[in-house]
């Protein structure tokens, strides 16, 4: 297999993705104020209240949460973008890993709580809808989390892996030790369809080459389709 170079740049744009959707801002919440201010809008709006005022409104909306990264909470980003592209995100500012006041922690934690249970109940009248464009069954985020586990190994020094955004999902796997790669791949296709995707993903593996700096090299390129490894 030739060898890609700048796949390590392309997973790095793949976990920026949201930043390239349409979003907008929590109703209620104002640029300029702290993030208290912001996020005081919770204690006076009930989830049922919000959700049947967008449903009402033919709106359909996810709501976005700012950590570590940004998060869909309830939906998963992975299965937003596979699933729910044309949804709106809309982004709870005043939202952060990093709470400021023991007031602006129980504010965060209200702002999760208030995300996971509107997004779930969007999701649900989305699908009934008809506007689920993968299967019910697909779970990408789930998917992720056991493959990355499993690659990462016992240390979580062993390997790491990427998703490519791209018309043709693909899944990136880099390996310290390249006796791994049967074993890897058998397991990457055998995730994929116990986690409910059935569409074909490609799959590009690379050594992990030792430092100076990093770097690696393809080893093997397949699609994984129903669980079977085709080449």
């Amino acid at each position: 297999m030739p060898d890609v170079s700048g796949h390590m740049r392309q997973r790095m744009l793949s976990r920026l993705f949201l930043l390239t959707c349409s979003v907008t801002t929590a109703f209620g919440a104002v640029a300029d104020a702290s993030p208290v201010e912001q996020l005081k809008w919770l204690q006076t709006t009930s989830v049922e209240q919000a959700f049947k005022r967008d449903r009402g409104a033919g709106k359909q909306r996810f709501y976005v949460i700012f950590g570590y990264s940004q998060e869909i909470v309830g939906i998963g980003n992975l299965n937003y973008s596979r699933c729910y592209r044309g949804v709106e995100l809309v982004v709870m500012r005043g939202t952060s890993d990093t709470p400021e006041s023991e007031e602006h922690s129980r504010l965060i934690d209200l702002a999760y709580a208030f995300a996971d249970e509107y997004n779930r109940l969007m999701q649900q009248h989305i699908d009934s809808q008809g506007g689920r464009t993968c299967p019910a069954e697909a779970n990408w985020d789930g998917m992720l989390a056991v493959l990355t586990n499993f690659v990462w190994g016992s240390s979580q020094l062993e390997g790491m892996v990427g998703i490519v955004r791209s018309e043709v999902p693909t899944i990136t796997i880099d390996l310290k030790d390249v006796t791994r790669l049967d074993k890897v791949s058998r397991f990457t296709c055998e995730t994929l369809q116990a986690h409910g995707i059935k569409e074909a993903v490609l799959i590009k593996v690379y050594e992990w080459l030792p430092p100076p700096g990093y770097n690696s090299r393809g080893i093997d390129e397949f699609s994984c389709v129903q669980g079977r490894i085709n080449r």
